[in-house]
């Protein structure tokens, strides 16, 4: 309206809105992907620390099982007659046995040096040897009662999985402060079963020490 033209200016416009656009369709795809690229990258070499340490620490694990493994092989000498017969009559006793479970599976190795119970399907009591020469009746028997909740209660199963876990969340602390929390409370949970049991105070902390 007022005879002005801007005929040229909005042609200058146009072409320069046109180069910018094709420039930064041609620059986002390269940053876009050298983006992923450094975040591919990051989680590629967490991925590979958290799986260098769960192998180390279940190899560490796997070893330790092995050894013990092979130790209650070589190292293993018949029970006496006291033990196994004082076994079976705590196995008849309602509570201290589930069902399922082996009448006299014990073992007694040398390459232990305190009771424990060994296997996760069918979990054996293992003792060093020559205890029933240190102990007496009511000693024996409170210790005997002892490994027999832990198979009762499938404890070695649940340690099993428990150490699964300390695997795979090696990394995080809580992992383990749980982990020694649950056994020291799965071990309080057998004492206290066994002086319910008709177990003496007494005779149970003379037959530990």
């Amino acid at each position: 309206k007022l005879g002005l033209s801007f005929s040229r200016a909005e042609a200058l416009a146009t072409n320069f809105s046109t180069s910018a656009l094709i420039l930064w369709e041609t620059i986002e795809p390269v940053a876009q992907t050298d983006a992923q690229t450094s975040h591919g990258e990051t989680y590629c070499l967490l991925t590979l620390a958290w799986l260098a340490g769960a192998i180390a620490v279940c190899g560490y694990w796997q070893a330790r099982r092995w050894r013990l493994a092979k130790g209650l092989k070589a190292y293993s000498v018949p029970a006496t007659e006291r033990v196994l017969k004082l076994l079976a009559e705590l196995q008849n006793r309602p509570g201290f046995t589930r069902p399922g479970s082996l009448p006299g599976s014990l073992i007694v190795s040398a390459s232990i040096a305190e009771p424990g119970v060994w296997g996760i399907l069918r979990p054996k009591i293992v003792l060093p040897p020559r205890l029933d020469e240190r102990l007496n009746e009511e000693e024996l028997s409170a210790v005997l009662m002892h490994e027999l909740v832990h198979i009762k209660q499938r404890d070695n199963l649940f340690s099993t999985a428990q150490m699964i876990v300390c695997c795979l969340l090696w990394f995080h602390p809580l992992v383990w402060l749980i982990d020694r929390k649950l056994l020291g409370e799965c071990e309080l949970m057998c004492d206290e079963t066994v002086l319910r049991s008709g177990g003496t105070a007494e005779n149970y902390a003379a037959g530990l020490w």
